[in-house]
């Protein structure tokens, strides 16, 4: 279930970092044709001096508002590089120091998390590993995968 789970969440941000990745593309193509068209504009139609600020106006709006864009986009990707981390943490973490004991009787009806640990604790120095208390960070009981063939 975790690991489908971590997979769906790899495949969507993957799709949003290609999407990331393609909207920057497109904002570095409006930034040159802004570039490009402003020039043209200038060549092409001998502005007077007033056209001419109007013009310089309208261009350096744009190439402002594209910057903030990019810087979003920037922050964006920046984000989700830190979601897909945290992912890998938490895929690391489920795998690691993990140990399932399968068939253990419980002690009691109601048995909670402390006496779980116990439990363990006298399993694990019976085999031969010596673990404290506080070595555990986790412990508890879960249903039988074929809980009907008990």
């Amino acid at each position: 279930m975790v690991k489908d789970t971590v997979q769906s969440l790899k495949a969507e941000d993957d799709k949003l970092t290609e999407k990331v990745e393609e909207v920057y593309v497109e904002l570095k193509k409006v930034h040159e044709n802004v570039k490009e068209n402003h020039a043209i504009c200038i060549e092409v139609f001998g502005l007077i001096s007033e056209e001419y600020d109007l013009l310089n106006k309208f261009r350096d709006r744009a190439l402002d508002k594209i910057s903030t864009l990019e810087k979003s986009l920037k922050q964006l990707s920046t984000e989700l590089s830190k979601v897909l981390m945290a992912i890998d943490q938490v895929q690391e973490y489920s795998y690691s120091y993990n140990l399932k004991l399968v068939g253990v009787p419980e002690l009691e009806p109601r048995e909670n998390a402390f006496q779980t640990s116990q439990l363990c604790s006298i399993i694990y120095n019976a085999i031969g590993v010596h673990v404290k208390p506080y070595d555990i960070d986790i412990a508890h009981r879960t249903t039988p995968r074929h809980a009907a063939e008990r």
